[in-house]
């Protein structure tokens, strides 16, 4: 019998690949005995990161990655008989490579959110990624189409201050590490942001992990974004 497929959606502000799994891919994923899972508990887990250590300055520089994270890339790489483009593509994209470098709490995440539905929001957060880093961010969804930016920062921030401010259907949100000095991280137009909209604080964990997360200090107050006279003419 025929049936016409649903539409593909966006994902949404807490949803992640492994969340839209059925139970039966679910069951294999999680599943202790599956090889993703021993890779990770016998090989990933039990790489010495110290032995590495005269091959770094202890000033300048750091890898992008956990160590442990990239020597088991390598095994896998080996194992697998497989180029390093095809490497990387499964270190971002496959689930099970994922899971066997030990990537499950990847995006566990809290910062400020403008939520008008699953297809429209706005968030500006700081996004767990490893032991080295983690990204802070914003995303700005439109009818349904995500635009990211992010920047690495160290692993060992543990707090953000952060400001939304809205100009009719025109957003900023800015960051700060003191309250004081702000940095801004977007500037967008939100198409459907045109009456009332729904807006404060968020966190979340959308892969096998959880965290604590502990907000201070909100304010609501006049803009504080500056009107922008937008660009002058030329001097004849």
């Amino acid at each position: 019998m025929f049936k016409k497929s649903t539409t593909n959606k966006q994902l949404g502000l807490f949803t992640t690949a492994s969340s839209l799994m059925c139970k039966r891919e679910s069951k294999q994923y999680e599943d202790e005995k599956a090889w993703h899972m021993q890779f990770y508990r016998n090989v990933t887990c039990n790489i010495d990161e110290d032995v590495f250590r005269p091959l770094f300055d202890e000033k300048m520089g750091c890898p992008t990655k956990a160590i442990r994270q990239l020597v088991a890339m390598s095994i896998l790489k080996e194992g697998a008989g497989c180029s390093d483009e095809t490497l990387y593509e499964n270190c971002r994209c496959n689930l099970l490579w994922r899971a066997a470098l030990g990537l499950f709490n990847i995006d566990d995440q809290c910062g400020v959110v403008m939520y008008l539905d699953s297809e429209n929001w706005l968030k500006g957060s700081i996004e767990y990624e490893n032991e080295q880093f983690q990204h802070l961010g914003s995303v700005a969804t439109n009818n349904g189409y995500s635009d990211w930016a992010t920047t690495a920062i160290p692993a060992d921030v543990k707090s953000m201050w952060y400001r939304l401010s809205r100009r009719e259907d025109d957003f900023c949100i800015e960051c700060s590490t003191d309250g004081n000095e702000w940095n801004q991280m977007r500037v967008c137009h939100m198409y459907e942001a045109k009456d009332n909209i729904r807006f404060g604080i968020y966190a979340c964990s959308p892969e096998e992990s959880s965290f604590k997360a502990v907000f201070t200090d909100m304010q609501i107050t006049e803009c504080m974004w500056k009107a922008h006279d937008g660009q002058q003419p030329d001097k004849e």
